[in-house]
């Protein structure tokens, strides 16, 4: 793995994303994922251990990235 110290994506990153949102819908991946975490939520609401708060955090961040990549490449063309 390449040490990347400037915050900017490599080519081999900015790669792999392009290959992904071109084999994957990424509003049907955010919303299975969201009925995912729901349903886990709602089954798991009592049992949810102590940190789950930051899980949240790093999941809002994904739904958001994935919302960005449905309206950026809804126009594509999937394999």
């Amino acid at each position: 793995m390449p040490d990347n110290k400037t915050n900017t994506p490599s080519q081999e990153l900015i790669d792999a994303l392009a290959t992904f949102l071109t084999q994957n819908d990424p509003s049907k991946i955010s919303r299975d994922l969201r009925r995912i975490f729901l349903d886990y939520l709602i089954h798991q609401i009592d049992l949810l251990p102590s940190g789950f708060s930051g899980t949240v955090a790093g999941l809002y961040d994904l739904f958001e990235l994935l919302d960005t990549a449905t309206e950026e490449t809804k126009n594509w063309q999937r394999d």
